[in-house]
């Protein structure tokens, strides 16, 4: 009887660790607002002093040696005069909402182009009937602090949705989003460099690549042309980016530097490519302690292209390895069925 009790004991307690899980709370912002005014009342839905810690902490720890970090607070201040208009009134509009120092959201909205991002992991899956699902894991060493501002941000126009992405509070940039009906991208971070070559490179006008994405789900009509400025902009730093669209083999993944593509994959039904995986390790390569992209494709290849849907995908993206500790968030999209856009803040 106390076996069984016991048993019963560790069943509950796995139950309440899975459970643990929880979706991120989301915010719209409507395009036609100027720009200065978008964030307005994002402040209501967070806890704005955890979140005024969170960011001023995260961006000090970003800059290494620490010794540096006055030197490139001055940089980012100086960094905000060069940005595009919309985007440096966004910015300073969004400091004013979180009632942030300026230089730390600049920092912060540079980190992804910074630090570290291990191992996050990025899937075009296509099943038997040419339907497309796209999901992504995005992890960071720092996950518990970010795990707390992570928040699904629907754009819109007019009240109608133009475009939806996952981010984080005092962020503008998005690393994976989706275009109702036409197109979703996902990021993860190449090797990083020092934050000095990302400031010299955005002073030369290059854009961080969560910026690109953003700008892309925005302006961008369909799968093509989402396509060419994904591949041709300039940006801060190298990126592994998976576009995938709403026709059958429409997928892509793209290996880029800062000024263009080294190498591309495609989605084939006739090469029986039915899935495309990125990390933040180069495709052929995996030196990951985690080996990520060897262990989410052997759970695919287990899952085959007939069972695949959005809900064996969120699995794989739950399999170990592949979920880890420093895993914030789990997203899951189907463009041609936008309404089953999920994201799932990870807790272990």
């Amino acid at each position: 009887m106390l076996r069984l009790r016991m048993k019963f004991l560790g069943i509950l307690l796995l139950c309440s660790f899975v459970s643990a899980d929880f979706p991120a709370k989301t915010f719209k912002v409507e395009l036609k607002r100027p720009s200065s005014y978008r964030w307005k009342g994002l402040s209501k839905i967070i806890d704005a002093t955890a979140v005024r810690t969170a960011i001023s902490d995260l961006a000090r720890r970003s800059i290494q040696p620490e010794n540096m970090y006055f030197l490139a607070r001055k940089i980012a201040v100086k960094a905000l005069s060069r940005l595009p208009k919309s985007q440096k009134k966004e910015i300073v509009g969004l400091a004013k909402e979180l009632k942030t120092d300026i230089a730390d959201i600049m920092l912060f909205n540079f980190l992804y182009e910074r630090t570290t991002f291990r191992d996050g992991t990025s899937i075009i899956a296509q099943d038997s009937n040419g339907h497309i699902f796209h999901g992504r894991n995005l992890d960071n060493t720092y996950s518990a602090d970010f795990r707390n501002l992570t928040i699904e941000v629907q754009f819109v126009r007019r009240g109608k949705v133009v475009f939806q992405g996952t981010t984080f509070v005092g962020y503008i940039g998005l690393w994976n989003g989706m275009k109702p009906y036409k197109f979703a991208i996902t990021a993860n971070e190449r090797d990083a460099g020092g934050w000095w070559e990302s400031m010299v490179a955005a002073r030369s006008g290059n854009l961080p690549v969560s910026w690109l994405v953003r700008r892309t789900l925005e302006r961008c009509k369909d799968y093509d042309s989402a396509l060419y400025r994904l591949v041709g902009t300039p940006l801060i730093n190298g990126a592994n980016i998976l576009l995938s669209g709403i026709e059958k083999d429409q997928g892509i993944s793209i290996t880029r530097n800062r000024l263009g593509p080294q190498y591309m994959a495609i989605l084939s039904n006739k090469t029986n490519t039915w899935y495309l995986v990125d990390t933040t390790a180069d495709p052929g390569t995996d030196p990951s302690r985690k080996d990520t992209r060897s262990t989410a494709q052997r759970s695919l290849d287990e899952t085959g292209q007939k069972r695949i849907c959005l809900n064996e995908l969120f699995k794989v993206l739950s399999v170990p390895k592949v979920l880890n500790r420093e895993t914030i968030y789990t997203t899951v999209m189907d463009t041609a069925q936008p309404s089953q856009y999920k994201s799932i803040i990870r807790t272990g």
